[in-house]
């Protein structure tokens, strides 16, 4: 459900006496105070998270609020730090679907990721994203009935079952090239030179323009880097800049003596990747599918402009082919989460994940 203001939140909630809302809200003209004393006095659990922009059936929203309402068997955790993982076990729920939500621009939420694989990943498909503000300024963005918090993260295990499609669309044109100096999320070394040399080198190549430390961000959309996985495609590692050292700054963090390609993107291919990871989910779930859940990166609509409703198109038309009607409902995520093939928990960037949640 898509409301446009907290007073429509407000009348949708009046009309929940059961279950848990996860309430996605877009960034524009988001004032927590207003929605606090409205969730604040709900009957039911709710959460949320600030981001970019949410999606609601085919059209993208900068303000405003998705709301969604899970009627199933749950357990609801939520964190006031990344760091707080000792409450990681005890669940109520012991199999089925697991939807997270944190802080997109913490400095730990791999080590969160990394403890919540450790005790509970084998036994859940998961879902999720990272949460925050398109400045890339860390703020308060995941809340509870509690306040809105930075480094916050919320787990919410639903006793269902789910089908998933990962993609990005991104293509390899140069590597492998080894992370051979690392710190978390910033590249000091790649094949033991500075990492911006290796990099406009490469990109320079492709394009055939000069690429520099000036230019760099009008570049990085359309270049990521890829870390390999075997049988997969790539975990995409988004740069978002530079420094004076000539180290890359990537949004989540690279793993050392990675193995990583220079990567390239173009519209048709990003397209067709939201297409065919929305005909995997459809086409693996149940016959009783609640909700179509789009986890979709925020540099894919930076880089598709006009073109996204392109993307959101070919998604709605997978969801809804051959009579099937599968509400459809998303954000615009700070990097995207998931257990794509039974796999380890990853953070993503640049991907679509395209989801059938069941009733």
């Amino acid at each position: 459900m898509y409301c446009s203001n907290v007073k429509e939140v407000e009348a949708a909630l009046s009309k929940i006496n059961s279950g848990a809302v996860v309430l996605f809200v877009a960034e524009e003209n988001f004032d927590f105070s207003k929605l606090h004393e409205k969730i604040e006095n709900a009957s039911i659990d709710v959460v949320g998270a600030k981001f970019p922009g949410v999606i609601h059936e085919c059209k993208l929203y900068y303000e405003g609020y998705v709301l969604l309402h899970f009627e199933q068997e749950y357990d609801l955790r939520f964190f006031n730090s990344s760091k707080d993982v000792q409450e990681l076990k005890d669940w109520e729920i012991k199999t089925g679907v697991g939807l997270i939500i944190l802080d997109g621009l913490s400095s730990d939420k791999q080590e969160f990721l990394d403890e919540l694989n450790y005790n509970i990943g084998a036994d859940f498909d998961f879902i999720g994203s990272g949460a925050g503000s398109s400045s890339l300024k860390q703020t308060p963005c995941v809340f509870n009935k509690n306040g809105i918090h930075k480094d916050a993260a919320f787990v919410l295990l639903l006793d269902t079952t789910m089908s998933l499609g990962v993609a990005h669309g991104y293509e390899r044109i140069n590597g492998p090239i080894i992370a051979t100096k690392v710190e978390k999320n910033v590249i000091i070394e790649l094949n033991w030179e500075t990492p911006m040399d290796v990099y406009s080198r490469y990109v320079s190549e492709h394009c055939g323009q000069e690429v520099n430390a000036e230019n760099f961000s009008e570049w990085c959309a359309k270049y990521p880097l890829g870390i390999n996985r075997k049988g997969q495609e790539d975990i995409v590692r988004d740069p978002i800049g530079c420094n004076e050292a000539g180290h890359i700054i990537c949004i989540d963090e690279v793993p050392a003596n990675a193995a990583l390609y220079l990567l390239y993107g173009h519209e048709p291919g990003l397209i067709s990747a939201a297409q065919k990871a929305s005909k995997t989910a459809i086409a693996e779930s149940k016959t009783n599918p609640e909700l179509g859940l789009i986890v979709d990166c925020v540099t894919r609509v930076l880089y598709l402009s006009d073109s996204f409703d392109k993307e959101m198109g070919v998604i709605f038309d997978a969801f809804n082919k051959g009579g099937r009607r599968v509400p459809m409902s998303g954000l615009l995520s700070m990097g995207e989460i998931s257990t794509y093939g039974k796999g380890r928990l990853e953070i993503n960037n640049k991907a679509i994940l395209s989801a059938v949640i069941n009733e």
